[in-house]
Order: C-alpha cells, then structure tokens, then sequence
C-alpha cells in the first residue's frame, strides 16, 4: 500500500513539474511575441525617421541651392553698383 501511495505521489510530482513547465513555456511565447511586435515597432520608427531624414536633406539642399543663387545675385548687382560708383565718382571728377 505505501509503495502504491508512493507511486501516486511521484506522478503528482510528476504532473506538478510538467505543468509548472508547459506554463512558463506559454509565458515564454508570450513574451517572445510581444519583444517581436516591439521590434517591429521599432524598426517601423526608424524606417520613418529615415525617410524623414531624407526628405529634410532634400529640403535643406534646395534651401542651400536658393541661398547660392540668392548670393550669386547679390554679388552681381554689388558688382553693378560698384562699377556705377565708380563711373560716377570718375564723371564727378571731371
């Protein structure tokens, strides 16, 4: 009788382990499944910060190309400004 109880007990035992572990292996899954939607999350966020990276570049260097020109102009109208002083200056030393 007692080896028979002791039988019993052992598969209890036995039953105990098992579910203690099929449960932490479900929990283990969960997790795992919420790290892969975070990661997908994640790598989502980067993609677009990327993308809005690129596209702020684009609207610097056009900003930059506008500048330039706007530089280039500037110059050139310097440029007139200087040659009509100086024909002015030299007329007015006539």
């Amino acid at each position: 009788m007692e080896i028979i109880s002791l039988i019993i007990a052992g598969l209890a035992l036995c039953g105990g382990i098992i579910t203690v572990y099929v449960n932490l292996n479900l929990k283990v899954k969960e997790i795992e499944i919420k790290m892969i939607g975070i990661e997908e999350k994640i790598c989502a966020i980067k993609i677009d910060t990327l993308a809005n990276n690129i596209i702020l570049d684009k609207k610097f260097d056009k900003i930059y190309n506008q500048l330039d020109r706007m530089e280039g102009k500037m110059d050139d109208k310097f440029e007139e400004l200087t040659i009509i002083k100086t024909k002015f200056s030299y007329e007015k030393e006539k």
